[in-house]
């Protein structure tokens, strides 16, 4: 029989796993069924034989000369794999409306350290829209209730555990709020996670 290995079972296999279906006369189609010998890894003879699989598969069923049978599975690959799409452009820093609430004559002298820290403030000041720290009582002495413009942040802070820390979008909308954060730090590493 023809050694079919390089003329026939290597340019196949290769065809058959990328996908691409061999349809030159250099890479010839396999015969279902029909025997043929391929050399083995180890340098021996083999007698070898195609057969049909399900899906479009294909076994490719090998005889050793030591009567041993193997068999490989030929899948059909679905051709070479796209390479990824560009990711998308990072999300432009969004100018924040920060204001924390506060009851200052409960802060603990930890929270009050943290309100007074220059770096995070300065970072509002300089970046944001900083309405500043509030007391929950604020009111305006003209009407006796809230000022307008921040009687939404002072609402959100009822009933929380203060101080109580607001962080909210160009449009008004709150994407953040919470219990003023732990350290000086955290509420960097916050207002720069929301606001860059």
């Amino acid at each position: 029989m023809k050694d079919l290995v390089g003329q026939m079972i290597l340019p196949f296999l290769g065809c058959w796993l990328l996908g691409a279906v061999p349809t030159t006369s250099d890479v010839p189609t396999p015969e279902l069924e029909k025997s043929f010998s391929m050399i083995l890894s180890d340098g021996t003879k083999s007698t070898a034989v195609f057969l049909p699989a399900e899906n479009g598969n294909l076994y490719l069923v090998y005889a050793t000369q030591r009567g041993n049978l193997g068999f490989w599975t030929l899948t059909k690959g679905t051709g070479p794999i796209p390479p990824d799409p560009d990711p998308p452009p990072p999300p432009e820093p969004t100018r924040l409306t920060i204001v924390v609430i506060e009851n200052p004559e409960r802060s603990t002298q930890i929270e009050r350290d943290i309100l007074a820290d220059d770096q995070w403030r300065g970072l509002a000041m300089e970046k944001h829209n900083f309405l500043g720290i509030l007391p929950v009582d604020l009111v305006d002495k003209r009407t006796g209730k809230p000022p307008t413009l921040l009687a939404p942040f002072l609402n959100l802070a009822k009933g929380k555990e203060l101080p109580w820390m607001i962080l909210g979008d160009d449009a008004g909308k709150v994407i953040w709020n919470g219990h003023l954060p732990e350290s000086k730090e955290a509420v960097t590493n916050l207002i720069k996670q929301y606001g860059g």
